[in-house]
């Protein structure tokens, strides 16, 4: 089994209207500028949704990682990991409490502007890289 995943989130231009990215009929990946209130509204609905999504998986990699990082032993409880909480989660299980290998691409900017969702995405990665599979 294969799954792709593209993390990625929106995009705002200086004026504050909302990209986003669009499939083409040939495959292409293009960005679009939506407008109107009801395009606003579903558009803010969506990226709370993966917003959820980001967070209960930045859950379930914390928690993979400190099971990781605790000394195994016998008397030590069990880490609940949050497979529930999002549809992502619940789809990226195998991959990252599985028996499978896993390949996390992390990509950054060096731009000052992004220097918020550079240093999250550095956490995740890192927090990713210390998971242990038993």
């Amino acid at each position: 089994r294969l799954s792709l995943i593209d993390l990625a989130g929106s995009e705002r231009d200086n004026g504050g209207n909302l990209f986003t990215s669009t499939s083409r009929s040939e495959g292409e990946v293009g960005y679009s500028m939506q407008s109107g209130p009801n395009q606003a509204e579903s558009r803010r609905r969506e990226v709370a949704t993966i917003n959820r999504s980001l967070l209960a998986l930045g859950s379930c990699i914390t928690a993979l990682s400190n099971q990781s990082s605790a000394a195994p032993s016998s008397s030590s409880p069990n880490i609940h990991i949050p497979y529930r909480d999002s549809k992502l989660t619940r789809l990226l299980k195998d991959s990252l409490g599985g028996n499978t290998r896993t390949l996390m691409v992390a990509t950054i900017s060096p731009s000052a502007l992004c220097y918020e969702e550079t240093l999250s995405t550095l956490k995740y990665a890192s927090a990713a890289q210390m998971i242990v599979k038993r």
